[in-house]
């Protein structure tokens, strides 16, 4: 390889896939560079270098990117992401920063395939519960002859809302887990709680979700 003042530009770089599992090679070349890096080989993949005049470790995984540090001759850095064409690998520098290595100007170890790949390329994310949407209201009617007092929560020590008049007619929208009150919809657009023995329901009350 052949370099000037320390930069590196590669010129083709094989494609970078998941290797079976099994032990890693990577093999140094056996010199010390200067503190702080070091040649000590890290658990997962890593990148060694092998050039007398360093390899550029940059911001960007391009030529354009910043040059952050050179890396000296027989470097040892953890691989913790490549581009989604294996150009460019993504390494930790012993400060804690991260930045791009060409992949034609340094020396991969054989699972750096399996570093996940970063920016353009990466897969979406994978998708996470959400909770479960409310369904329809169903239709519910004060039944008991003394009225439904409701409640801002299910817990009968609370002071009412307000005591819906027998035969009033509103939406229930939610249930608790054990059936005894069920979540309405009151005319002012706020919601409150009633207690199940005191109104009707149009349909079973285990079609309304557990809201509490």
């Amino acid at each position: 390889m052949t370099t000037t003042t320390g930069i590196t530009t590669p010129v083709t770089a094989g494609t970078a896939t998941p290797v079976a599992a099994g032990p890693a090679t990577l093999q140094p070349n056996g010199v010390v560079p200067l503190a702080p890096f070091t040649n000590s080989l890290p658990v997962g993949p890593a990148l060694t270098i092998s050039d007398t005049v360093g390899v550029n470790v940059r911001s960007a995984p391009n030529t354009d990117g910043a040059i952050l540090v050179v890396a000296p001759n027989g470097t040892v850095l953890p691989i913790v992401g490549r581009t989604a064409d294996g150009a460019w690998y993504q390494v930790r520098l012993p400060d804690e920063r991260i930045g791009w290595m060409a992949a034609a100007a340094i020396v991969a170890s054989s699972d750096a395939g399996n570093a996940p790949v970063i920016g353009e390329g990466a897969p979406a994310p994978e998708a996470t519960a959400t909770e479960t949407p409310v369904g329809p209201a169903v239709k519910a009617t004060v039944s008991n002859e003394l009225g439904s007092a409701v409640r801002s929560a299910p817990d009968q020590n609370l002071d009412p809302v307000v005591t819906l008049p027998v035969g009033t007619s509103l939406n229930a929208i939610g249930r608790t887990a054990n059936n005894e009150w069920v979540q309405v919809a009151l005319d002012d657009g706020t919601t409150a709680w009633a207690r199940a023995a005191t109104i009707a329901l149009e349909s079973d009350i285990n079609t309304l979700p557990v809201t509490e």
